[in-house]
């Protein structure tokens, strides 16, 4: 058959249709997707207090004194994400945002401070506690164990200013 058969034609032009209509649906598809109204309010529900005291400037961190981002994992497990935060002190602190606790000193405006579940120090034991270099600068979350462990223990990795 050549393409100049009534049959082809037609056939070609219902093709043409289909097509246009399938590329209709999928573009009207996504654009209810995209108008939804799905707007999301950020609200702050909890706060961490910080020593400003233990910066050079009393107020707040410069850029040699800046700490790591707070990890937000499920640390322990138990399939509820814990908070885990290095300080200034030096120290790490895993915090449980699952239980937090209103009206204590530092929240405002419903505001909740975080339980904590768990801290450690950075510093060295049995140096006198020295504090040089002791600062973490990077954090990081993982496992070591292949996932194919059923059992496998997550481990909290704390890079220093000294690198130890």
């Amino acid at each position: 058959r050549s393409s100049s058969d009534p049959h082809v034609l037609t056939h070609l032009r219902s093709m043409r249709d289909r097509d246009a209509g399938v590329l209709l649906v999928c573009g009207l598809a996504v654009f209810l997707a995209l108008e939804s109204g799905n707007d999301y309010d950020v609200k702050k529900r909890w706060v961490l207090e910080l020593k400003p005291t233990l910066y050079k400037n009393g107020r707040f961190a410069t850029d040699e004194e800046r700490l790591p981002k707070p990890i937000v994992d499920d640390l322990d497990g138990d399939g509820l994400n814990e908070v885990l935060v290095a300080t200034r002190e030096p120290k790490l602190k895993i915090l449980d945002p699952q239980h937090p606790v209103s009206g204590l000193h530092g929240a405002k405006n419903g505001e909740m401070i975080l339980r904590m579940k768990a801290e450690t120090t950075l510093l060295s034991k049995g140096v006198g506690n020295v504090r040089s270099g002791r600062q973490p600068v990077a954090m990081a979350v993982g496992y070591l164990d292949p996932a194919t462990d059923k059992h496998r223990k997550k481990f909290v990795v704390v890079l220093t200013h000294d690198w130890t």
